[in-house]
């Protein structure tokens, strides 16, 4: 609105950022990534107010394409012309299922194992979908080669039946950390391994306030941090 643009301009006068940043995030980002972001944005920043949007890659991508966010963190690297991205790092895609689950006793999993086994996917446009996808394509194994358990529109949805052993799935590394510190699930790496990319996206062409820019920075420098955390608590591990 004009109100929230004239903050935003006298507030970049005033050398304090101010005003509301619509930001949009893919569900992953959302459950792990996210929390850790606005908290520490908030403390440099406090009279900004930021509004998320939470959907699928393919989804909040589009929204930054068309002005409706200021900028979008997802898990997919876009080739739109329109917009611009930064590379914030990358996680690990694991298998995860129930201690119970016969997967579990693997070390690594790799295409022909797991199309043995029903596979818990989720909803067209998610990144993490195409990413399966293709790496079981490289394999030689299409979709009708695979038992599909069920396609659901939510990570928390995936982790519930795989805890209850109807299936495995396949999620980022950042988003089960807490069910492996509980043990509900087991995750296992994927053979050859599987990442899925963190990227930083906002509009090409339109003008950028100091606040999306500074915003841009801080996410991408937060994210590579928090993901350089992570190899060193997987490594402990």
């Amino acid at each position: 609105t004009l109100n929230e643009e004239l903050e935003s301009r006298v507030s970049e006068l005033t050398d304090e950022l101010a005003g509301t940043l619509n930001v949009g995030t893919s569900t992953t980002i959302a459950a792990y990534w996210l929390p850790h972001l606005l908290e520490g944005f908030k403390r440099l920043y406090p009279r900004v107010i930021p509004r998320v949007m939470v959907g699928n890659s393919a989804y909040i991508e589009g929204k930054v394409a068309s002005r409706e966010l200021d900028l979008g963190l997802i898990e997919i690297v876009t080739d739109n012309p329109t917009l611009e991205r930064r590379t914030a790092g990358r996680d690990d895609l694991m298998v995860i299922c129930s201690p119970d689950h016969p997967l579990a006793a693997h070390q690594r999993l790799d295409a022909p194992t797991l199309a043995e086994h029903p596979f818990i996917t989720r909803e067209p446009g998610n990144a993490i979908r195409d990413l399966a996808e293709s790496y079981f394509e490289a394999a030689g194994f299409g979709p009708e080669d695979l038992t599909i358990a069920a396609e659901l529109g939510s990570l928390a949805a995936v982790k519930h039946l795989a805890r209850d052993g109807f299936g495995f799935g396949i999620a980022s590394r950042a988003a089960i950390q807490r069910d492996l510190c509980d043990k509900l699930l087991v995750a296992i790496p994927l053979d050859p391994p599987l990442y899925t990319p963190l990227e930083v996206i906002f509009p090409k062409d339109r003008f950028r306030s100091r606040l999306i820019v500074t915003f841009a920075d801080f996410a991408t420098e937060t994210l590579q941090q928090l993901g350089k955390a992570l190899d060193k608590k997987t490594a402990k591990d």
